[in-house]
This record gives C-alpha cells, sequence and structure tokens, in this order.
C-alpha cells in the first residue's frame, strides 16, 4: 500500500523527534495489517444469592490494525464492542444491554498506541498509549489478578533476551495512569506501576519451564478531590467505614510456574501462581492461590485442549476493579473452572466452560452456597 507524499514526510518528522536512524526515517511505510474476532456466547449462571437465574446469549466483536510505519516505529489501534465504563468486558447482551427492544450496541476504542524497537538497543521497546498488559500469564487460566480485557493507560518499557543455550527471558515496567483530575480543588490523580520478570528454561525438545514473578503497585485509589470513581467499580474488596474509601491498600505480588511436557502426542502443563498483597489492611484477606493443569492444543482443525483450575482469593489479595469477570465473584472466592476448547476449522473454535465458586469468607447474613456458571462459545478469527 502507498502512501501520499505528505504521510511519508509527516511520519518522517516524527522518527526524527523519536532519534530513529536516518535510514529508517527514510524508509517508507511497509504494512498495514487488519484483524479482528467474533464471539457468540450462550451463558446461564444458577444460585445467585440476590436474583434469580439468568440465562442470556451475549456477543462481541472486535477488529484493529497495527501499521508498520518504519523498522522501528509501529502504531496500531483496536476497537471493540462492549460498555465503555466496563474496561473488563467487551461483550453485549442480546435484548438488554444498550437497553433492549433492538437498540443498537455500541462500539469503543480500547487500544490506541505508538511502539518504538529502537537497533541501538537490541532487545528493548517502548510503548505509550493504550495497549495490552505486557507480562507473562498462567497459561492455564490467567486473569485472576488482571482481567485480559483490561487495557491499561500510559507507558511500558520492554526488554527480552534469548540468553544462552536453552534460556531466555523478559522484563517489563509499566506506569500507568487511572485518573487524572484537573477540575477539582486540591485535585489528586490516581496511577499504579506494574513491573515483571519471566525465565523460561528448556530441556531438549521435551519439556520447558516457566518463573515468572509480577507486582502491581496501586499508588492512590481514592485520590484526594474524587472518593467515587474506583470505588464505584469495586466489586468485593473491602471498604472503610463510610464507604468511600478502600479498607487496604495495594502491593501485589504474583509469582506464577508453569511446566509444559512435550514428549507425547499432545502437550501436557502444570501450572501455580500464589498472590500477595503486601499492603492490605489489618484482618482482611491478602492471599490467594491457584493449580491447573492444561492437556492438548488448538494449533489446527481438528485439534481440542482439555483444562482445569482451582483457585482461592480472599477478600482484597486483588484489586477487585481489574481482575477477571468471568467468575460470579471477583474476589473473596474458592473456585473450580473446567474447560475444553475444540478447532472445528482454521479460523473458527469452540469452547465450552464451566464454573463452580462460593465465597472464601461468608459475610454476615449470606450463605456460602456454590454458585454455578455455563458458557458455550463460539469463536471466529479473521
Amino acid at each position: 500500500m502507498r502512501f501520499p507524499r505528505t504521510t511519508t514526510t509527516a511520519l518522517a518528522l516524527a522518527a526524527a523527534w523519536l532519534g530513529l536512524p536516518a535510514a529508517a526515517q527514510a524508509q517508507e511505510p511497509e504494512q498495514l495489517d487488519f484483524f479482528g474476532d467474533f464471539r457468540l456466547r450462550a451463558e446461564s449462571s444458577h444460585k445467585l444469592q440476590t436474583t434469580q437465574d439468568r440465562y442470556r446469549g451475549r456477543l462481541r466483536l472486535r477488529f484493529g490494525a497495527d501499521y508498520q510505519a518504519t523498522e522501528h516505529l509501529k502504531v496500531g489501534f483496536r476497537a471493540r464492542t462492549g460498555n465503555p465504563d466496563d474496561p473488563n468486558s467487551p461483550h453485549q447482551d442480546l435484548g438488554g444491554t444498550g437497553g433492549g427492544a433492538f437498540n443498537s450496541f455500541e462500539f469503543n476504542l480500547d487500544r490506541a498506541f505508538v511502539r518504538y524497537d529502537p537497533d541501538w538497543a537490541e532487545g528493548f521497546s517502548f510503548t505509550g498509549g493504550k495497549f495490552a498488559r505486557p507480562g507473562f500469564r498462567n497459561p492455564v487460566y490467567g486473569e485472576l489478578v488482571w482481567d485480559d480485557d483490561v487495557q491499561p493507560e500510559g507507558v511500558a518499557f520492554t526488554y527480552a533476551c534469548d540468553g544462552e543455550g536453552s534460556m531466555s527471558w523478559d522484563a517489563y515496567l509499566g506506569q500507568y495512569i487511572l485518573l487524572e483530575q484537573s477540575g477539582a480543588a486540591m485535585a489528586e490523580d490516581a496511577w499504579m506501576l506494574n513491573a515483571g520478570a519471566h525465565a523460561r528454561m528448556e530441556s531438549g525438545s521435551d519439556s520447558r519451564f516457566d518463573a515468572a514473578l509480577n507486582y502491581y503497585f496501586y499508588g492512590d485509589t481514592t485520590p484526594d478531590g474524587n472518593t467515587t470513581i474506583l470505588t464505584g467499580d469495586n466489586a468485593g474488596n473491602a471498604l472503610a467505614p463510610g464507604g468511600k474509601q478502600f479498607a487496604s491498600e495495594f502491593g501485589i505480588l504474583e509469582p506464577v510456574v508453569a511446566w509444559t511436557y512435550l514428549g507425547m502426542d499432545q502437550p501436557l502443563t502444570l501450572s501455580g501462581e500464589f498472590l500477595l498483597n503486601t499492603r492490605a489492611a489489618s484482618g482482611v484477606g491478602d492471599q490467594g492461590w491457584a493449580i491447573g493443569a492444561a492437556w492438548g492444543q488448538t494449533k489446527a482443525q481438528g485439534d481440542s485442549k482439555f483444562y482445569y483450575q482451582y483457585s482461592t482469593v480472599e477478600q482484597d489479595a486483588v484489586f477487585s476493579a481489574f481482575a477477571q469477570d468471568d467468575h460470579l465473584l471477583a474476589t473473596n472466592h474458592d473456585s473450580h473452572v473446567v474447560g475444553w476448547k475444540h478447532q472445528l476449522a482454521e479460523n473458527v473454535g469452540l469452547h465450552i466452560w464451566g464454573l463452580i465458586s462460593a465465597p472464601n469468607e461468608v459475610p454476615a447474613g449470606a450463605n456460602d452456597d456454590n454458585r454455578y456458571r455455563f458458557r458455550i462459545d463460539l469463536n471466529v478469527s479473521f
């Protein structure tokens, strides 16, 4: 695809401002890649504590593009369905979200970023804007602390190194903006720091071992000048008397390990992770853990994958506003998740998923009955 001379000149000027070498500045744009996916879901939720059983159809549509402006500079975006005030979910309820009566669905921009990979610092990259959070995740189910649908805003630096022999590793550091305030007197901003490192060790062609440590530090979740935006997104964390501030601060350590055996017809993965909020208030649950296993793969038509994970998450072990929303409880839960994925065609997959979950600590006046959720997804990528 050829672009007008004015576009090429503007990109060259931007490249010069970033300090790109002359050869990269002169290079014409090479690649514009579009991508997307569609999901149709049937879901039922049972034994809910305050409402009757729920049955609903849902859908998700996402599409985006990556533009390789130069050899070292990429710009990307992604748009999606869903409520713009709910970053955890890009899904629309059929007959529900949007008011029902066949109202149109909302469509929002959830990624817009620039990424710079300097040739003078091999392995390093810089990303700024709104983008996918970097870092290694639990390969069986990796959203206990951070929902994959939540796209942070700010900057991130990453580094990857192949190392020597069978060893490779990577690391990242991100500074994210949670809330920027400009109009209120004595207003303060809310921010977070996210950092981590991951190492992979391979034993021939038969197995590999992954070990990672992620850290999530929230600077101020109830900043002066605004005490409602982040607490309004609370999905289970303890609140201080009055209900306008979180009882705990949040500095979450998340070590993750995974072992994959490749010496059979299908790969076998065993995983585990531990959660610890080092800044939790006294007397509030601050820990969690998960163990899981996966068998199979979904690389080609006819492939199947089975997986299971058990997790227990105490009330303030995670910051619930950005934790997963697949479970009926974002935090304070003991949960079993089981699933089966089957690749119907190259770009078409079926996913059947089930959850059994119960409160880890039962609030006064509530009961400890299990909650249940079942899903069937048809996923199409393009």
